[in-house]
């Protein structure tokens, strides 16, 4: 796909069911099963959770989205790693294609902005440690840097 599983977990989420089928379609919940050791169970769950998210309207159901990159932050800096902030992408199919070329046009190892200026991310939500979630509208570029495969690994923010 071009972005790789964890980054997904981190910072991706889909907002139409299109996204949710693209992202468990390519090996998703195979990784979810095996690196992560999900259950078959957790790993439903988890599709039905991300595929509820996706049918929400994010101009009129604004609280909901931020509860979702709340839970997301929490979870990443509770398992992994406390980070400053956590910003959380609801991104619809051809966002996700956007992204994932994006990552291949950059090569390996490098960093660039995906220009979304063709077809703005309508909200996305940064979850800073002690402070208001901030809601961001209209995103049209995310600053991204890629591995070895030039898939995205790594946000450095909203450009």
């Amino acid at each position: 796909m071009g972005i790789t599983a964890d980054f997904l977990i981190k910072h991706v989420r889909p907002l139409d069911v299109q996204a949710v089928a693209t992202i468990f379609d390519r090996g998703f919940e195979t990784y979810l099963r095996t690196v992560l050791g999900m259950s078959v169970q957790e790993v439903t769950a988890l599709k039905h959770a991300w595929t509820t998210t996706a049918g929400l309207n994010p101009g009129t159901q604004q609280a909901q989205f931020v509860t979702a990159a709340d839970q997301v932050a929490q979870a990443r800096w509770t398992q992994l790693y406390q980070t400053s902030a956590s910003t959380i992408f609801y991104l619809t199919s051809a966002q996700l294609a956007t992204l994932s070329h994006g990552g291949q046009l950059s090569g390996p190892n490098r960093s660039r902005v995906i220009d979304f200026s063709g077809d703005p991310i309508c909200i996305a939500v940064t979850i800073r440690r002690n402070a208001a979630p901030q809601l961001l509208a209209n995103v049209t570029g995310i600053n991204a840097t890629t591995d070895a495969n030039a898939n995205i690994v790594h946000l450095i923010g909203p450009a």
